[in-house]
């Protein structure tokens, strides 16, 4: 919640992590950690569905966004916030294709539900495209605090060859409802996490098909971080028409926590299409996403030293490894005799979204622009570049707080997006 409530206090728990470390830059173990706090951070997915306009595709744009990033006013009804979604489709050329603004009321009864980073405000925008390259400008504007942040979006769509066996995008869904025409349609899950409120995750995707193809087989299968195939299943699915709606679950049973990779074929021989998805699984009370002890104290090396690293992983496994751990958030903790360490959260909810949102063949908070977003937070704006004629992909991250922008480069082509130059004008700024 952004509210004149609790105002003092997140810039307060970055003021106290800046002293809590210090030393020299090169080293990045003493690198520090803040936040633009006005800035309502949010959550997006894309999926590219058909459309029932003839010969274009539809785009879809699902937003999650947590209640303790939005600013709660307090009425008589209890607490009100109110944001507005801005969607607005460019094309290569950079015209305005089309836009979609609508604002949305979040009202809650209780104070507690206002800091709930649990409890979300859900939005979804979706376009009837032509085969092209777009760009899409996403933005979350705080009604009450006026500020935004704002995503551009690379989207594209290919035009499909009559005859074709195609599958749409794969959505991962918390459940599943019935459209007007009484066909499944999925509730987009967005953050794609099984956790301690959410036991199975829905597959939603379509098949389109020609006449002569009556029955696909469908593979599922999910790998782990290391490649190893810990599910796999094969179903042979009847086709009416020449679109079928298909929804898988997966269901987190004894699946261990950590990020994993989702994989769907569908059909057979020379005609089989793939589709994949990211996705995470969360167990017990550890913060962010990494059950695993020993990758959150991993996670902790952009702002520990070496040798605090080094002195958790020295303790036996077990309870002495966790109350070591436990014990260097507790010398952090800028509340410490409330319940909750506000630091401590803050930091493997960046954790968190760096994994959900910058991972590639690595985890995202170990991506470079993981290691950004954990120690600057949410940039105010992110221009997306994937397409540029004569350029490598780059995306552009402006932080209006320090008037400064961060470029990133993808040299490979593989999604690996380096630092160009260096952070540490930025740091020394915010220490």
């Amino acid at each position: 919640m952004r509210s004149q409530i609790r105002h003092g206090r997140p810039l307060m728990l970055a003021g106290l992590l800046f002293s809590a470390v210090c030393g020299a830059l090169a080293q990045p173990a003493e690198i520090r950690f803040s936040r633009d706090e006005d800035v309502p951070d949010f959550h997006f997915d894309t999926a590219i569905t058909a459309s029932p306009d003839s010969g274009k595709s539809r785009f879809n744009c699902f937003v999650k966004i947590a209640y303790d990033e939005l600013q709660f006013i307090r009425d008589s009804g209890g607490y009100l916030a109110r944001y507005e979604l801005s969607a607005i489709l460019f094309n290569a050329r950079g015209e305005q294709v089309e836009a979609k603004i609508r604002s949305h009321e979040v009202r809650v009864l209780g104070y507690d539900s206002t800091n709930s980073r649990s409890a979300f405000a859900s939005a979804w925008s979706a376009f009837d495209i032509a085969p092209g390259r777009y760009e899409l400008l996403l933005s979350v504007l705080d009604l009450d605090s006026r500020k935004a942040a704002v995503k551009k979006i690379p989207v594209q769509t290919a035009k499909g060859r009559p005859g074709d066996l195609t599958v749409t995008d794969i959505i991962l869904a918390e459940r599943i409802v019935a459209d007007s025409a009484g066909n499944p349609s999925p509730v987009a899950s967005v953050l794609g996490n099984l956790s301690e409120t959410m036991d199975t995750l829905f597959v939603w995707f379509e098949i389109h098909n020609p006449p002569s193809i009556t029955s696909v087989p469908i593979r599922m299968r999910l790998t782990d971080i290391k490649g190893a195939v810990v599910r796999s299943d094969t179903l042979n699915r009847p086709l009416s028409g020449n679109r079928t709606v298909c929804v898988l679950s997966v269901a987190k049973g004894d699946l261990r926590g950590g990020r994993y990779k989702l994989d769907i074929e569908v059909g057979s021989g020379e005609r089989i299409v793939k589709r994949s998805r990211p996705m995470t699984v969360h167990w017990g009370d550890m913060p962010g996403q990494a059950a695993d002890l020993d990758q959150m104290i991993e996670q902790v090396r952009y702002i520990a030293k070496g040798s605090e690293i080094r002195k958790m992983k020295k303790k036996p496994e077990g309870e002495d490894r966790l109350e070591a751990f436990r014990e260097f958030w507790r010398q952090r903790d800028p509340t410490p005799d409330t319940e909750a360490n506000e630091l401590e959260e803050e930091y493997y909810r960046r954790v968190e979204f760096a994994n959900q949102n910058f991972g590639t063949f690595i985890d995202g908070w170990k991506t470079d622009r993981g290691m950004v977003y954990i120690l600057l937070g949410p940039p105010g704006e992110i221009e997306r570049h994937p397409f540029e004629s004569g350029s490598k992909p780059f995306e552009v991250w402006t932080y209006y707080t320090f008037n400064r922008s961060v470029l990133f480069i993808d040299h490979t082509g593989m999604g690996d997006y380096r630092l160009e130059g260096t952070i540490h004008d930025l740091l020394n700024r915010i220490r």
